[in-house]
């Protein structure tokens, strides 16, 4: 294995890398945004469910 193969083996191994943190970021991000607002709505969702809202 020479050199240059070696590096676009690195190359390959850190993209791969970046790509998951950067996914996994978004997740994170996403799913906290959505919970933040779950428990932040200004009306109780269930309430329209059952027909009890107004």
């Amino acid at each position: 294995m020479d050199e240059e193969e070696s590096y676009k083996n690195a190359k390959k191994r850190v993209d791969k890398l970046k790509g998951f943190y950067e996914h996994l970021i978004a997740y994170v991000v996403l799913g906290n945004s959505f919970l933040w607002n779950r428990g932040h709505l200004a009306c109780d969702w269930s309430l329209w469910q059952t027909g009890q809202a107004g």
